[in-house]
């Protein structure tokens, strides 16, 4: 790292006031995409960040539009033509033409694709319409000398004075804004089984599936008597006592056997004297008879698996469905910081991977794990009701044993699994992060460094997963073994004891069949185990914070078109934990008028926008909107009757007739009506209010070019994100999406809206906005203070504080009246401030005044 060209870059790029506010100053988070940064300072940290870069060309693509002007004058003054600029070529493409053209050694202008000119910057080379719309070439600008270091923070005396504070590398402990992924620790909790035994449909359900399990394994046991019986019909004569095996095996082996022979079970000596009684009665049966005794009984086996395994997937898709309603209503009911603090990988992991075990595995897994655990149930009771009692104690024997290798096999899956689940978040997060920001990544040819970074990240994920399958084989080995154990000793008893060959072999199949019962029972009750991980995880994110939910319901008319605002005394924060982003705010707003606020970037603008819709929940003080406290209203009546248009418009992937109208309220002449006072409606439009037959028609090769700006049909589809328009064109989209919901709002906010347009569509919208809105009140966050100098008053912010609060008119003719003494030394007022930083206060003087004289005149 170069210290000293850090420093001068965070100096030039207007970082350091930023960084004195931060807690962690350069080492804070800024979430995901920068969640807690407004519009500017992203803006001017990836101008930091290239103008750091050691690159030679710099590509800057509207890097000005996101600042207010003297911030922007700043970053023209310090970065385009400031030191760090010598010796490299700069690309600009910007809006703000006035102010970078000086300095300009080439000047292209584009139109809809097309070059309209490439040449000498030079005012008298210009074309003349673009002389005119740009008078800042020609003019100069009559306007009083200031210290082109002053901000408005100085005014209010927030920003520290000592810059090398201000930019230090911090070696003290930082707060994280991203905490770490909660991991559960021991067994999954009750109230996690009762989540899902909720969801599934309480008793009934369980109570239904369990008969089912218990009158299939009965078929499949009277299927096995079956073939017992069969076999003894065979043989007249059946015994193993002939067979002599002392010599065959050890006397210790010998020994225990006897010893094991000499508790007789009451139930086996039953069964083994009706054996030898009733052998020779039994009659030679037909083969026919016992195959479709076999039949029977198999199919009805078989029956009732089906209507088992259908019945619980049904149900199993019901809780299925429950959960993830609940998961996806909590999610989109969540607070606000909540997605702050929460990478969007966590929120996608549970969303995807757990809803998929939750839908596909989770059932199954519980259907097989009772199956195995009935399974081997019927085959202990079948063991010990066919040998002596002896082996009773020898079965306690073994399954202790089973329960010990399987309580050591779930204690270390069970956390191997959490680990895992909590490993794949930060993969999809980073996944997430590189597919929006690639552009970025190859720009700055940083490839092998996240390339490195996913590996590390991979790598960490699949060695819990590597680990899952070791324990999976440690699991078959020590189960293989105890139960090879306990079969060989049925088996010795078998061949030393004179139990009738059908008998034993009915026995011994059981017996050996627990082998593989016995360790599908400890593998699938693991798997349960791990796949209830999922529940688990979801069961967190149902009890996160929740918007507050009653409120009362508004009248229908409001707010009426004569509804006054009024902010009293707003302070609000993002987190308990974090200093104050707005301190004490009151003005007062009659209705029907214009507010202009504007402040340098972070002084909360934004932060009071959030306020009225209550995505930041004041902490003291309230806003009341036409005589109703809206702390008060219900939170989905409150944001249906207020209009925002924001920093950056969200455009789904859907039809362009969906994005403006998603529920259907307006008619498609409605919608063509607003594309067109946006300027985004195809000339064709007009003949067509449907739109339906100019998609058919595409464009001619010549006119491509000149039609791409235009909506041709309402059918139109919208890539994700608005990805097939350009940034100004979505911004108008949203602009007409607002102009649609005017029509049943009195309130419209606009977050500096337009400060991605150019200044002459800016124009046309703040035209279309004063006329199609001029019974509105409306609250514009503007950069550009052409926009609002206008407007019947202006608002000031500056750390979350009003400087002031009044008519554009009474802050900038300070000389008059407007000026205020502080001891012996007059104060400018902020607002003039603002104005004289733009380089142009005589222009906007006269708009100022004017626009007096018009409200004079309408009064």
């Amino acid at each position: 790292m170069n210290r000293s060209r850090y420093t001068q870059v965070l100096k030039a790029c207007a970082l350091a006031p930023d960084l004195a506010t931060f807690t962690d100053g350069d080492l804070t988070e800024i979430g995901d995409k920068g969640t807690v940064l407004s519009g500017g300072q992203k803006a001017r940290i990836s101008l930091a960040r290239a103008l750091y870069s050691p690159a030679k060309v710099l590509l800057l693509d509207d890097v000005l539009s996101a600042v207010d002007s003297h911030t922007a004058q700043h970053l023209f003054n310090h970065v385009l033509n400031g030191p760090l600029m010598k010796d490299r070529t700069c690309i600009l493409v910007t809006n703000a033409v006035d102010l970078c053209m000086p300095a300009a050694s080439f000047f292209v202008s584009l139109d809809r694709g097309q070059v309209v000119y490439a040449g000498d910057p030079s005012a008298s080379k210009l074309p003349s319409t673009f002389v005119s719309g740009n008078r800042k070439v020609n003019s100069n600008q009559s306007a009083p000398t200031i210290d082109p270091e002053l901000i408005i923070e100085d005014l209010a005396a927030a920003i520290l004075n000592k810059d090398e504070e201000i930019i230090e590398l911090k070696t003290r402990a930082t707060q994280t804004l991203v905490e770490e992924e909660h991991q559960a620790v021991g067994a999954v909790s009750f109230r996690t089984y009762k989540l899902y035994y909720d969801c599934l449909g309480g008793l009934i359900p369980l109570f239904n599936t369990f008969v089912m399990f218990i009158l299939a394994e009965l078929g499949n046991i009277l299927s096995t008597w079956v073939l017992k019986q069969w076999t003894e019909s065979n043989q007249k004569s059946a015994s193993l006592t002939n067979l002599t095996s002392s010599s065959l095996l050890p006397p210790s082996i010998l020994t225990a056997t006897k010893i094991l022979s000499t508790s007789p079970n009451p139930l086996y000596l039953n069964l083994h004297a009706d054996s030898s009684s009733e052998r020779d009665s039994i009659p030679e049966a037909r083969p026919d008879h016992y195959i479709l005794l076999y039949l029977l009984t198999g199919m009805f086996a078989l029956a009732f698996e089906l209507i088992r395994e259908t019945y619980f997937t049904c149900q199993s898709i019901i809780a299925g469905r429950k959960l993830y309603e609940r998961l996806i209503g909590t999610l989109l009911s969540a607070q606000v910081r909540f997605f702050d603090t929460v990478p969007m990988g966590r929120v996608l992991s549970r969303l995807s991977t757990d809803v998929r075990t939750v839908d596909q595995d989770l059932a199954d897994t519980l259907i097989y794990m009772a199956e195995e655990v009935l399974g081997t149930m019927a085959i202990l009771i079948v063991v010990i009701a066919v040998l002596p009692m002896g082996f009773l104690l020898c079965a306690m024997v073994a399954c202790s044993i089973y329960v010990a290798i399987g309580y050591l096999y779930l204690a270390s899956t069970r956390e191997i699994k959490r680990y895992e689940s909590t490993s794949r978040s930060p993969v999809i997060s980073l996944c997430t992060e590189c597919l929006g920001g690639v552009t970025s990544i190859r720009a700055y040819g940083d490839i092998g460094r996240y390339t490195q970074q996913m590996f590390r990240l991979i790598d960490g994920y699949n060695r819990p997963f590597f680990m899952l399958w070791m324990c999976n084989r440690w699991l078959s080995c020590r189960i293989d073994t105890a139960v090879a154990l306990f079969t060989f000793l049925v088996v010795i008893y078998i061949i030393q004891s004179d139990m009738p060959a059908a008998l034993s072999g009915f026995a011994l199949s059981y017996v050996i069949s627990l082998n593989k019962k016995t360790l599908w029972v400890v593998r699938w009750w693991g798997r349960n185990e791990i796949n209830f991980n999922s529940v688990e995880r979801i069961h967190e994110y149902l009890g996160i914070d929740q918007e507050p939910k009653n409120g009362i319901q508004p009248p229908a008319a409001w707010p009426s078109k004569q509804g006054a605002i009024q902010v009293q005394g707003l302070t609000a924060r993002y987190a308990p934990h974090l200093p104050l982003a707005l301190k004490s705010v009151s003005f007062s707003v009659k209705a029907g008028e214009k507010i202009g606020i504007c402040g340098r970037t972070g002084s909360g603008k934004s932060t009071l926008a959030l306020s009225f819709f209550r995505f930041i929940e004041a902490e003291a003080g309230q806003i009341l909107i036409d005589g109703l406290d809206i702390s008060k209203l219900d939170l989905t009546s409150l944001r249906s009757r207020l209009t925002i248009i924001p920093q950056e418009s969200v455009l789904f992937s859907a039809p362009i007739r969906w994005n403006l109208d998603p529920f259907s309220e307006h008619d498609d002449n409605q919608i063509w009506d607003a594309l067109r006072r946006v300027g985004m409606a195809a000339p064709s439009s007009e003949l067509l209010p449907n739109g339906s037959n100019a998609a058919d028609e595409p464009p001619e090769p010549s006119s491509m070019a000149q039609d791409l700006p235009f909506i041709t049909s309402l059918d139109m589809e919208v890539k994700e994100g608005g990805k097939n328009f350009s940034t100004g064109q979505r911004q108008l989209l949203a602009i007409a999406r607002a102009i649609l919901k005017l029509e049943n709002s009195a309130l419209l906010i606009l977050d500096e809206s337009t400060a991605s347009l150019d200044a002459e569509s800016d124009e046309k919208i703040q035209a279309t906005i004063r006329s199609e809105m001029g019974n509105s009140t409306i609250l514009c966050i503007a950069h550009r203070l052409k926009t609002i100098i206008d407007y019947d008053k202006v608002l000031v912010l500056s750390d979350g504080e009003v400087l002031e609060f009044d008519e554009p008119c009474k802050l900038l003719l300070d000389d008059e009246d407007g000026e205020q003494e502080v001891g012996s030394v007059k104060k400018t007022s902020a607002f003039k401030e603002l104005c004289l930083k733009s380089g142009h206060y005589d222009e906007l003087k006269q708009c100022a005044l004017k626009a007096k004289e018009l409200r004079s005149k309408s009064h």
